[in-house]
């Protein structure tokens, strides 16, 4: 772990005097709590050049519309390492059956459309795809029958998931333009940090272009977050009062 000692030193001038490896999502990235006299960063290790330079870019270019993400402190010349902001360890996951979810959930609605039409981003940070496609979707919606619908189980008839998946993935590649922004692509409590009282978004690296509201279903009907109908209707309203900040679009 010398080149993160580096980036400490080099970001700081003073030497890590704790390092920590902690979780992390999943991908290869390996993620480690670097800590000194000049306080506590994460530390990241990458495998893949293009997707750390992914995440840094929009990272800057998220702060300068002042969306709470981590800042990027330093990176490795190579590309393949970088400090960044120490949000601690609290994610909105983990904290989804206490008596403050509900409003964090909220305010994750509210602040999505900041992130979803942040200016600034341009096509040569969206890696490894610039946009979602029919295929995407596709293999999406495979993952879940495979890793979800099959390991739990659940009997379905194969022709008509089928077609039902042919139907959405359509109705996503067809969205017209101005229903139409950048997905965060893995929207969902576990990459939302509680942070200073309120939500910050990790992991969009792979973030696209996509439909609006591909990242609302992504997290209001996330399979371990249990919300009730009532209340999913109900953020997906906060949801359409926080877009018309932004863009004139009814709720069909």
């Amino acid at each position: 772990m010398e080149r993160l000692h580096n980036l400490y030193k080099k970001y700081s001038g003073h030497d890590v005097e704790e390092m920590q490896p902690i979780s992390g999502s999943g991908s290869a990235r390996r993620y480690f709590r670097l800590s000194g006299k000049a306080g506590s960063v994460i530390g990241v290790i990458g495998t893949d050049r293009r997707e750390n330079e992914a995440f840094v870019n929009l990272s800057r270019a998220f702060r300068s519309c002042d969306c709470n993400v981590p800042e990027v402190y330093v990176v490795s010349d190579d590309g393949m390492a970088y400090l960044q902001q120490d949000l601690g360890d609290m994610s909105l996951f983990s904290m989804l059956s206490s008596p403050e979810a509900e409003e964090y959930v909220e305010a994750v609605m509210r602040t999505l459309p900041d992130m979803q039409l942040a200016s600034g981003i341009t096509e040569e940070m969206l890696y490894p795809v610039t946009d979602m496609t029919f295929c995407h979707v596709m293999n999406d919606l495979n993952y879940f029958k495979y890793c979800f619908l099959k390991a739990a189980g659940v009997e379905a008839d194969e022709d008509a998931l089928e077609q039902d998946f042919e139907s959405l993935a359509r109705a996503v590649a067809d969205t017209p333009p101005e229903l139409m922004g950048l997905s965060l692509r893995d929207c969902q409590s576990r990459n939302v940090m509680i942070h200073d009282g309120s939500p910050w978004f990790i992991d969009f690296q792979s973030a696209r272009r996509a439909p609006l509201f591909y990242d609302v279903a992504s997290f209001l009907w996330q399979a371990r977050a249990g919300f009730s109908a009532s209340f999913r209707q109900r953020m997906v309203k906060t949801y359409m009062e926080a877009l018309g900040r932004h863009r004139c679009v009814t709720e069909a």
